[in-house]
């Protein structure tokens, strides 16, 4: 699920303008510059990286964190095919034993995993694939951004006022209307994601099985759905999920046996 935790101000200096899904190429009307969502997105989630790091709860798995970074590599790999854009932006994987994290996403290629969630789910490494190809996919589709446009064309600022970063991301935080008012929005961008990401797995050799897999037990395990679930119903995800996964199964077979290429972590310090 995007969740953008990002508190700075940044000025919006550029006009609107439009970009589209990757797989899907649904259009999107975009008013915020890609570089000013990513610079803050970098800052909180290093941010974030600290604070878990004061309480110890940071890549304390060493084995674990490289089994997920070599994951990853294929999928950027392949993310990049479909959006050349990604391949410039500082790609970082990090995992977490906070059992309040799943896994998250953020603008610019930033990604966080709680180990917790593996474990309670029992993931094998295919079904891991398929939860990063799902949050890679929020990433390459910039999600983020997406949303963050939608809550400024909710309302017409007041005259002579710059619109900011921060006053955006405190409504999205904060106002139960904007919530409201994003619903059908991340509803959307949740199938894209899973659309997305099944699309990255098939083509990074992830069996579509552990689609499946994966995905009815996500959703046998779900607990009862709140009013701010962007999900959808558990049975209608899972019937979207798995007839994708057949319509990528000669996606998959046509990479399986094949040598992938990898993208190269660089400057994962925290």
């Amino acid at each position: 699920m995007v969740r953008p935790w990002l508190v700075i101000v940044i000025l919006i200096c550029a006009g609107p303008g439009f970009a589209a899904v990757p797989v899907t190429g649904r259009t999107q009307h975009m008013l915020f510059p890609r570089a000013a969502v990513e610079t803050a997105a970098t800052l909180a989630y290093h941010h974030k990286l600290a604070r878990l790091d004061a309480q110890g709860q940071l890549d304390s798995d060493r084995n674990r964190l490289d089994r997920i970074r070599h994951l990853c590599s294929r999928l950027i790999a392949q993310a990049i095919l479909l959006k050349p854009e990604a391949a410039h932006w500082p790609w970082e994987i990090h995992i977490t034993s906070n059992p309040q994290v799943t896994a998250n996403s953020m603008a610019g290629g930033k990604l966080l995993v709680g180990t917790q969630f593996i474990d309670d789910y029992k993931l094998n490494d295919d079904e891991l694939a398929v939860v990063l190809a799902h949050e890679i996919g929020h990433v390459i589709a910039e999600h983020v951004r997406e949303q963050m446009s939608r809550v400024t064309s909710l309302e017409t600022p007041p005259p002579n006022r710059t619109i900011k970063v921060a006053d955006v991301i405190n409504a999205m935080e904060s106002d139960i209307s904007v919530l409201f008012s994003l619903q059908p929005l991340s509803r959307l961008q949740e199938i894209e994601a899973d659309d997305i990401g099944i699309e990255l797995a098939a083509r990074a050799g992830v069996s579509p099985s552990a689609v499946v897999s994966f995905y009815t037990k996500l959703t046998q395990g779900e607990a009862r759905q709140s009013i701010f679930n962007t999900h959808g119903p558990a049975n209608q995800r899972q019937a979207f999920v798995t007839s994708m996964a057949d319509y990528a199964r000669p996606v998959y077979e046509a990479n399986r046996s094949r040598q992938l290429p990898r993208y190269t972590f660089v400057n994962q310090s925290h």
